[in-house]
């Protein structure tokens, strides 16, 4: 399996998106990738028109520890989704273009020896670009999943 990655390195990892439909969101799953053991948090920000509307941190060690219990051992290296479950619900509407933003803080610094990378979705069912489109490694779109409640009415 090859995987296509961005480093965490100094700017944020940037993803847009837009609904087709209202969502009451609970939590965003973003599919990093986790090099060796690197120090720090972080920090996922939904975004709307340049504005934070919600933002929850973990540590790095909170994702090392989750996956040392899940698979029993001691590993690494990792990729797949990370949960970020905020504090309250967020409502979102259809045809706002928001943004996620992956930071590094506090005490995350990029190495080449430890890092953690955002994962493109070019081989995933969920991206939403047909075979016509031609798109360059950095046109591809990082690997996420907006958690929802399954149904909006009356909330």
């Amino acid at each position: 399996m090859k995987l296509l990655i961005e480093e965490l390195k100094g700017t944020p990892l940037d993803q847009e998106f837009e609904l087709i439909r209202p969502r009451t969101v609970k939590a965003i799953r973003f599919r990093l990738l986790k090099f060796n053991s690197p120090a720090g948090n972080l920090t996922l920000t939904l975004e709307e028109a340049g504005s934070p509307i919600a933002a929850k941190t973990i540590t790095i060690a909170e994702i090392e520890a989750a996956i040392n219990t899940k698979y029993n051992g001691v590993f690494p290296h990792f990729h797949g989704m990370v949960k970020f479950e905020f504090a309250n619900e967020i409502i979102l509407r259809p045809e706002t273009k928001y943004v996620i933003r992956i930071s590094g803080v506090g005490g995350y610094v990029f190495s080449e020896a430890a890092y953690i990378a955002g994962v493109k979705d070019h081989e995933f069912p969920n991206n939403t670009f047909d075979d016509s489109e031609l798109l360059t490694d950095e046109q591809m779109p990082y690997g996420f999943e907006v958690w929802a409640y399954r149904q909006d009415q009356g909330r």
